[in-house]
């Protein structure tokens, strides 16, 4: 159970989506208070924390098939750099629409993430081993939230 820890190469996608989960705990947690404090209402609030999570699923399965065709490493480049868009337009914000439109281009790319780091742990993996390589990748997350 868990050889897949022992491979170096497999920790450092592993340590990914931990390391995005915790990061995106503490920018989640502020989130609300940044947009109440411009002036969201409960409707905003909503959508705000809403969009970026439906846009996330609704993604998932293009950038599936962006990752086949372009590769694993542009699909997981490329939409940190979109990501980054949003980021600025969150930290520049001045009302609470901003956050939506920043929460909407978080979503959009956020979708990217999950199949394309699922696509690399098989790839690295014998067939044999890649039930146990994913399912020790969906461990990472919940492991930070417990």
């Amino acid at each position: 159970m868990f050889t897949t820890l022992k491979n170096p190469s497999l920790l450092k996608i592993y340590f990914i989506p931990l390391i995005t989960m915790i990061t995106q705990s503490m920018v989640g947690a502020i989130g609300v208070l940044y947009a109440l404090e411009l002036g969201a209402d409960i409707l905003q609030v909503n959508l705000i924390t809403t969009i970026s999570g439906a846009m996330g699923i609704f993604m998932m399965v293009p950038f599936g098939f962006l990752s086949d065709r372009f590769g694993r490493k542009p699909m997981l480049i490329i939409p940190r750099i979109i990501m980054l868009a949003g980021t600025l337009i969150q930290v520049l914000a001045t009302q609470s629409d901003h956050l939506i439109l920043a929460s909407f281009i978080a979503g959009f790319t956020g979708g990217g993430f999950w199949p394309i780091l699922a696509s690399m742990v098989t790839d690295m993996v014998k067939r044999e081993k890649a039930q146990e390589a994913i399912s020790t990748l969906y461990l990472f997350p919940v492991s930070e939230c417990c």
